[in-house]
């Protein structure tokens, strides 16, 4: 995950901002501002994590490459036209749902979420998860106000969940196989427990809340008001 978000980040930030002039609202205005500022810092230490993975030898500049190139080349289109513009804002709205509720399991399922973690890994993922809480509504809110299509939206949550989870799994693929446990049955039997564990599966876990963001009347905020 570390490995995507950088360039993720970056794209999100792109993407909000290129609505920001439609938007007259004083306060989603300065709510525009603090998720920039916030997914920026977000950069800036995912960065730092990611070099130190690549000073033991992992290829996470390749795969960062890869990722950078995809995103910038989508967000260069949206420069010409208007309709990947709008599409680029929709998978970031997408996207910050999935981090939206990846980070309530991060808050909430910490002992199955974090176990095996270095305490400074631990302490920047749950940082990370309390400021993705803080403003999971924006990308959304802009998204409204711009008069964004909600069936264009849950298309692109499909299409998003498809792209994410296949980049996901290649990234975690070739870091196995750099460390040469992806051979071994330990491995897999521990990934496909904390991914599909029955009660504190990372990804079984959300099923619902990710499935929320299909209902009429959806909006992040309506989601687990008690963070």
């Amino acid at each position: 995950l570390s490995i995507i978000f950088p360039e993720g980040e970056r794209f999100f930030i792109r993407s909000v901002l290129a609505f920001r002039e439609q938007i007259s609202d004083p306060k989603l205005l300065s709510e525009i501002k603090d998720f920039c500022a916030q997914e920026a810092q977000h950069t800036l230490v995912h960065e730092a994590l990611n070099e130190l993975a690549t000073r033991h030898g992992y290829p996470v500049a390749k795969l960062e490459s890869w990722l950078r190139r995809d995103l910038r080349r989508f967000s260069n289109g949206g420069k010409k036209h208007a309709w990947i513009r709008r599409a680029a804002l929709a998978m970031t709205v997408c996207m910050e749902h999935f981090t939206a509720i990846l980070a309530y399991q991060v808050l909430t399922n910490a002992e199955a979420t974090n176990h095996g973690l270095d305490p400074a890994v631990e302490a920047l993922l749950t940082w990370h998860a309390l400021e993705e809480t803080e403003h999971k509504g924006v990308a959304f809110d802009v998204y409204q106000a711009t008069n964004g299509s909600p069936v264009a939206l849950r298309f692109t949550m499909l299409l998003a969940t498809t792209l994410f989870m296949l980049r996901l799994c290649l990234y975690t693929t070739v870091l196995l196989v750099k460390d040469g446990s992806i051979r071994k049955w330990s491995t897999w039997k521990t990934g496909v427990q904390f991914v599909f564990g029955p009660r504190q599966g990372f990804l079984v876990r959300p099923w619902r809340d990710w499935l929320a963001f299909f209902k009429p009347g959806f909006h992040p905020w309506k989601q687990h008001r008690e963070l």
